[in-house]
């Protein structure tokens, strides 16, 4: 399976973390690894947000911040939200 890149776009972190599960994070790899695998699938802000963890004991830290920041519910929902509201204004 392709992992995409993922720059902090709500609305693609669903696909690009069952992408990522089963391609690097289900596989048995040290986190160091993991981490060094995940940091290369992302760009942008999803980058940004996890670019202070340097070591693999803090691969599930960074894992769960790029959760909670771009993978939330409220998260996606504002982004569709967001981008109806322009797709109505435009008409």
């Amino acid at each position: 399976m392709m992992v995409p890149v993922f720059d902090g776009e709500p609305t693609q972190w669903l696909e690009f973390w069952e992408a990522f599960q089963s391609s690097v994070d289900q596989k048995p790899l040290s986190d160091a690894e993991k981490l060094a695998y995940l940091k290369g699938y992302l760009d942008g802000e999803a980058k940004k947000a996890i670019e202070g963890y340097t070591s693999g004991r803090f691969y599930q830290d960074a894992v769960e911040t790029l959760q909670v920041q771009f993978g939330k519910t409220d998260s996606i929902v504002r982004t569709f939200k967001g981008t109806r509201e322009l797709s109505v204004r435009k008409i």
